[in-house]
């Protein structure tokens, strides 16, 4: 008759025998040995006795016999890598474990925080070698907007593409302008990684449709709700990368989402069917900026193209500003630097709102109008506000100049948006703007191209030690 024992019960069950008991082991120091694995035997008294691993590990060190001084010692596994919750080395589930796993760059993989240290280290070598960054991409109303196909807008039977979900239901998708040159350009910058909260045959089928030949993203840097931690309401940088946050840059039309908020570069909202346009602010969608006059991609393109160039300049100077989040915050900073603004002929409610915006892009709000001062207007009215302005040679603009400027991070040339009392200037529908945009691009005049010198010059001189460190220190509370 046979008895089984585990290993670590071995020495209590042979503690009552009075001589020496020999261990027959099939296994020895160094083995890797799974659960339930056979290691060896015993003769006792009675019967034969089988000893099995109580857990999966690296056998390190063996008794010969039951009164042997050596001991029982086993490394269990630490199933530091997983796939398809399942552990690489042992074979066990690791879906009910209670240590968080990694997405450790890998939608496909799980790591430790232990593991993904290591890999994040090596990855890090690798990204700077090849002097690229890292860049996390939104899907819905950042990069296409997807809308059911029973929707009754007209629009959706007739534009976009389709596609089914693992449930059997059929979406329409509309592509928003300028995707694939966006994908192009930032592909030869940043290792490129989409998060979604959507499910993770949303997230592949929408990057099969938007980059087919994953020439940008790659299929296991794919992220959906599956493949993340599901204990984290937020979206979170942590479940790419466990610890380093100073190389990405996340591209979201919604800030609320994300627990990285200083990492963040919030666009606009892509909205292009008009049955979801309901649930947005219509007056937000300057120029019919929701259908196919949108040119946020374009902007962003040379945003990222001129963050990413500042931060390899800061690096190679060893500065400790080389952090993206240092970065953004600068840099958003500069976009209205120097302009002072006025804000008396806006309603009060729209007012408040909009001095947060001019602080946080560099802008001064000038309680009363002077010369060079910029007035801002929802349309042109000869208020007291206005006259004072024109008598004073101050500027008087639509307040659209300030929510897309916001919106392109680009500080946009005022006269497209001068208004005056001689001429109405018509709102430059965005297709006109994009134009506009491009052919700035082509001269080389884009705001970033011009002032680059002058950001990196006015990050190094913020760079103290204390400085970077507050920053840091007010980043991350």
């Amino acid at each position: 008759m046979e008895r089984i024992v585990k290993l670590n019960e071995l020495l209590a069950f042979t503690a009552s025998f009075p001589e020496p008991i020999a261990f027959n082991w099939t296994v020895v120091p160094g083995s890797f040995v799974y659960l339930g694995m056979q290691l060896g035997s015993l003769l006792s008294p009675k019967q034969r006795v089988l000893i099995v691993a109580h857990v999966s590990g690296i056998i390190r060190s063996l008794p010969r016999n039951s009164h042997d001084s050596e001991p029982i010692a086993i490394a269990e596994c630490e199933h530091e890598i997983s796939c398809g919750e399942v552990c690489i080395s042992c074979g066990e589930p690791t879906k009910e474990m209670k240590q968080r796993s990694y997405g450790g760059l890998d939608s496909k993989i799980s790591y430790s925080r232990a593991r993904a240290l290591k890999e994040e280290r090596k990855y890090l070598e690798s990204l700077f070698k090849s002097r690229k960054l890292m860049l996390v991409l939104d899907i819905d109303h950042t990069l296409v907007h997807t809308c059911s196909s029973d929707c009754p807008d007209l629009a959706v039977l007739t534009e976009g593409e389709r596609f089914t979900d693992e449930t059997g239901f059929t979406f329409i998708v509309k592509l928003r302008p300028f995707l694939s040159m966006f994908l192009e350009t930032v592909g030869k910058l940043f290792d490129v990684y989409v998060y979604s909260h959507g499910s993770q045959r949303y997230a592949e089928s929408i990057v099969a449709l938007i980059d087919p030949e994953e020439k940008t993203i790659r299929q296991n840097r794919i992220f959906g709700r599956e493949s993340t931690d599901i204990t984290c309401k937020l979206k979170t940088l942590e479940n790419l990368l466990p610890a380093d946050q100073t190389i990405s840059i996340i591209i979201d039309d919604r800030e609320d989402v994300w627990a990285n908020r200083e990492n963040l570069i919030r666009i606009f909202p892509f909205v292009y069917f008009n049955s979801e346009l309901i649930s947005y602010d219509r007056s937000m969608y300057p120029a019919l900026s929701y259908r196919s006059q949108d040119c946020s991609l374009l902007y962003f393109s040379n945003l990222l193209r001129n963050l990413h160039n500042l931060f390899y300049d800061l690096q190679s100077k060893n500065s400790k500003a080389a952090d993206m989040r240092i970065i953004i915050s600068y840099v958003r900073s500069y976009i209205l630097k120097g302009t002072k603004i006025n804000l008396t002929a806006l309603e009060n409610s729209r007012a408040i709102q909009y001095q947060k915006t001019i602080a946080s892009m560099g802008g001064s709000i000038q309680p009363s109008i002077q010369k060079h001062t910029i007035l801002l207007v929802n349309k042109y009215t000869e208020s007291e506000a206005v006259r004072e302005a024109e008598s004073k040679g101050g500027k008087v603009a639509d307040v659209e100049w300030l929510v897309l400027s916001e919106r392109y991070w680009w500080k946009l040339p005022l006269d497209w948006f001068l208004v005056g009392k001689d001429k109405v200037v018509a709102k430059a529908n965005e297709m006109e703007l994009a134009s506009a945009m491009q052919k700035k691009l082509q001269e080389g005049t884009y705001w970033m191209y011009e002032f680059h010198n002058e950001v990196l010059k006015g990050i190094l001189d913020n760079e103290t030690i204390d400085n970077v460190l507050n920053k840091k220190k007010k980043i991350e509370e």
